[in-house]
């Protein structure tokens, strides 16, 4: 598979939404995304439900303490800029 755009997901408490959120990524016409949920400490079922979907676009990543939004939100995107780029990954 060769990714051509990421999606980035700040998670949190959201366990009755991020399904929903991420059926919405997967219904679009591409396929050739990744998604990138960053859970920021998530005390409800938020991060289980998301490890359930086996789904190889799907990378998790998990701040060990709460950090907020905009934290969660850069922690994503500084993936995406340390990391090859969409182009270079597949």
């Amino acid at each position: 598979m060769s990714i051509k755009f990421s999606v980035v997901i700040p998670l949190f408490n959201k366990e009755l939404y991020i399904l929903k959120a991420l059926q919405s990524v997967f219904n679009q016409k591409h396929s050739d995304f990744e998604v990138i949920v960053v859970d920021d400490s998530s005390t409800d079922n938020s991060l289980a439900l998301v490890k359930r979907l086996k789904d190889e676009r799907i990378k998790i990543i998990s701040h060990k303490n709460n950090m907020g939004l905009s934290a969660t939100r850069n922690t994503g995107i500084c993936l995406l800029y340390t990391s090859p780029s969409p182009r270079d990954r597949g």
